[in-house]
């Protein structure tokens, strides 16, 4: 594999993920003025169609960054300088939320959750009720860093029962990874607000986050000074009624991202989910079938992190690489070396399989895995069809 050209390699990490034809073709369009009531059409098409896939009323922000400022500006714009919040932190990525509110002195009453687990809706409500100041919950939907799944649902219904005598607590869920992914639906859960990004299950280029604030979200902006420019969510509101954004927006992105929300919604995103679902078994089948463990225990469709045991993590990397062609994301923080993630998001199932191979070839010719395993592969592989099934939405 020649390392000067990384372009090359086929992306198996979460994000961001290999971008499809019909999303590199929109990114080629002429561009046009985005103060023209042609840019208008072609932010209210897409901001309507996301709202249609989150399942809300709710008006949706979109902001020229990373997700990660989208976590910023709902920071920033929900909660005052000395209000209280709640964050599960199961790893490196739910773990910037706690960054974040430090940055603006909110105070964040954090639930350590062992990584691979995901945070049980009774332990969330029981330090609520333990914390009466706290004004929010601010949690992630699928960990990156392990692939685990919060019950985001649960979590809200088990905060609506604390809310009596006036008390409101925020429901913000990061929802970056799993959008488009796994199931996701604000109105009906409950949820205050759900940010996402351009990169993961919308298959585009990363740059261009989204925001979703329900009322009562919008109801607690008021009260809060502004703390920020660029992120004000305020200002993006206020132009999206005007099918417009406050400052210039990454119109490329927006073409792209509005092309795979049109393949999307073609597709279904019912048979989207499923196969993400089914995608994500078949992984978790080929890592199982390598010899090596799975951290999540509510697995996400977003990415599967596993254990590398006694391989050395990056000795397999460099197989997959050199010899296949594929990149697969490596440990984040304390996991680094000894577990690495990969994203399923928009493969084929012949993509899928000829990773489930990569990684069974790459695990076999590692020390002390014997000459058992290479004799299974062809089952292995076998098995890794069987669990992806049905109809590939992809090919």
């Amino acid at each position: 594999m020649d390392h000067a050209k990384p372009e090359r390699l086929s992306l198996f990490s979460p994000g961001p993920v290999t971008i499809p034809p019909f999303v590199l073709e929109a990114l080629g369009r002429p561009l046009i003025h985005h103060r023209s009531p042609s840019f208008g059409a072609v932010y209210d098409d897409v901001t309507d169609k996301l709202r249609a896939l989150l399942e809300t009323d709710a008006p949706v922000a979109l902001l020229a960054s990373s997700g990660t400022g989208a976590m910023d500006a709902v920071v920033a714009c929900l909660f005052a300088s000395g209000d209280e919040v709640l964050v599960p932190v199961m790893g490196k990525f739910s773990a910037r939320w706690v960054e974040i509110c430090r940055t603006y002195g909110v105070k964040a009453h954090v639930i350590e959750v062992e990584p691979g687990r995901s945070p049980a809706p009774e332990d969330i409500r029981r330090e609520a009720g333990r914390h009466e100041a706290v004004a929010g919950v601010l949690l992630t939907h699928c960990e990156t860093s392990t692939g685990a799944l919060t019950d985001l649902e649960g979590v809200a219904r088990a905060l609506a029962g604390l809310e009596a005598g006036g008390r409101r607590i925020l429901t913000v869920a990061d929802c970056v990874s799993s959008f488009c992914v796994d199931e996701v639906r604000m109105d009906a859960w409950g949820l205050d607000c759900v940010i996402t990004a351009s990169q993961k299950g919308l298959l585009s280029p990363a740059g261009l986050s989204i925001v979703a604030v329900g009322g009562r979200a919008r109801a607690a902006m008021e009260r809060v000074p502004p703390r920020t420019y660029y992120l004000d969510l305020r200002r993006y509101l206020a132009r999206a009624a005007l099918s417009s954004t406050p400052f210039t927006p990454a119109l490329s992105l927006l073409y792209a991202v509005g092309a795979a929300i049109d393949r999307i919604i073609e597709v279904g995103l019912e048979d989207v989910l499923d196969w993400q679902r089914r995608a994500a078994r078949a992984v978790v089948q080929a890592v199982e079938a390598a010899g090596f463990r799975p951290l999540a225990e509510k697995q996400s469709s977003a990415v599967i992190a596993f254990d590398v045991g006694g391989a050395d993590a990056e000795d397999v990397c460099a197989v997959m690489e050199e010899e296949h062609g594929i990149y697969m994301a490596r440990g984040q923080g304390d996991l680094h070396g000894r577990v690495l993630r990969v994203s399923p998001i928009g493969k084929t199932r012949g993509e899928i399989v000829e990773f489930a191979g990569a990684l069974l070839d790459a695990s076999a010719g590692a020390p002390g895995a014997g000459g058992g395993l290479r004799a299974r592969i062809p089952a292995a592989l076998a098995e890794v069809e069987a669990a992806l099934g049905g109809r590939d939405i992809w090919a």
